[in-house]
């Protein structure tokens, strides 16, 4: 056995890429990498990352919608490592309106596992101008649907959970300190159902949410050659 490899598995990066060149949600600061010491003047070099809290794949905290909630640093781990359902929804069109009866056939295993990831496609149109604009939603409804089923944590790959009703969808799953990821990217490239999801947020303490490092382990999984 190689040391530190775990055999017979593939790991799945569901983060999507950071730089200057990706476009910020709207509202939020893109990001900059300043130099602050060099190689020249100091034998190093460091930077300064500026950033809005939500950009690129990020974790909401509860505290984003529900004043006096959790904050990022407050998340338990528990929540969001462990076995995840992927929720394959095929290529919805723009504006499409996620709703319950769109996910009452993965029922037996949403209840089960506690953490699902909804596929879309939209990640694949993450630079167009539409991605902002035109994503599909989760209602407030499939939200509530999936909070009533014990999920402990909702991750999409849009900008957003929602943006058709995006203060009563957040707020269902804020109240009940339902762990939200958004823009996921990769999922399609998933192909053990469950999977173990690992989503590793900066614990900052009071933010309302942080880009995070998402990854997908899928075990029994054989290399070919």
């Amino acid at each position: 056995m190689t040391p530190g490899v775990i055999p017979n598995t593939n790991i799945v990066d569901l983060t999507l890429p950071m730089s200057s060149a990706l476009t910020p949600s709207p509202g939020e600061p893109s990001l900059e990498l300043l130099p602050v010491n060099d190689y020249d003047s100091h034998g190093y070099r460091t930077s300064q990352v500026t950033m809005g809290t939500h950009y690129g794949t990020h974790m909401d905290a509860p505290c984003h919608f529900v004043r006096g909630a959790p904050g990022i640093e407050s998340i338990r781990l528990s929540r969001t490592i462990g076995p995840a359902q992927k929720i394959d929804l095929g290529i919805l069109a723009p504006n499409s309106q996620i709703t319950c009866d769109m996910l009452e056939p993965y029922e037996s295993s949403i209840s089960s596992l506690k953490r699902v990831v909804i596929a879309t496609g939209w990640d694949e149109r993450i630079r167009s101008p539409e991605y902002y604009t035109e994503q599909p939603s989760l209602t407030y409804e499939s939200v509530s649907w999936l909070v009533l089923k014990g999920v402990s944590l909702i991750g999409v790959d849009m900008p957003s959970l929602s943006s058709s009703e995006p203060e009563s969808a957040h707020r269902a799953a804020a109240e009940s300190e339902v762990i939200i990821l958004e823009s996921l990217v990769n999922l399609r490239h998933l192909r053990a159902n469950p999977f173990l999801l690992i989503a590793l947020p900066l614990p900052i303490t009071g933010a309302d949410g942080c880009p995070t490092r998402v990854i997908a382990v899928e075990f029994n999984h054989r290399a070919t050659s």
